[in-house]
């Protein structure tokens, strides 16, 4: 997706926790986001969906790899929960 769309109406939840994480003017003087647990290693990926060991919208479904949708025209996400509002 363009990068506007992205920052504005990102789609994955992993998108969700890392713009979360960025400081602000807003965030000043508090705990900022943080994506639970450790990234995996290339060479023992989890089942299904890559970030679900680290997404705080996993859901047994998630053990199946997820497909590419398209949640808005040129605005694509591989998540099965890519269409649920943050």
């Amino acid at each position: 997706a363009p990068t506007p769309d992205i920052v504005h109406a990102a789609r994955h939840p992993y998108t969700h926790g890392l713009l979360a994480s960025i400081p602000t003017l807003e965030t000043r003087g508090r705990d900022l986001f943080q994506i639970p647990g450790a990234t995996p290693s290339l060479l023992e990926m989890p089942e299904g969906c890559p970030f679900r060991t680290r997404c705080y919208r996993a859901s047994p479904q998630c053990v199946q790899a997820p497909f590419m949708r398209e949640g808005a025209p040129q605005h694509e996400a591989s998540c099965w929960h890519s269409g649920v509002a943050a």
